[in-house]
């Protein structure tokens, strides 16, 4: 079965839409993901660079994971977090 997950930042001004079903699930409770997020656990979702795709809802462009960060200027909402640019999951 084919599946696709949809989702963005907070204000909409970055959208994106991931092109398969996740594989695993991992919640982390580390003080780093709880002070990031305000929360007591962040659920971590890995992909594959490729399998994701992005658009500037504001702006109508679209583009690789490459060329968003993993906060928006927009509105800071942390969406995502990669080891390195040449890693090919995120």
């Amino acid at each position: 079965m084919n599946m696709q997950s949809d989702g963005g930042c907070l204000c909409g001004g970055v959208r994106y839409r991931l092109h398969e079903q996740p594989k695993q699930l991992s919640d982390c409770h580390c003080i780093d993901c709880r002070r990031a997020s305000g929360a007591p656990f962040v659920t971590w979702v890995p992909f594959e660079k490729k399998k994701l795709s992005f658009s500037l809802a504001s702006y109508g462009r679209s583009g690789t994971p490459t060329d968003f960060a993993a906060l928006p200027g927009c509105c800071g909402t942390p969406l995502f977090f990669q080891d390195n640019d040449e890693s090919e999951w995120i």
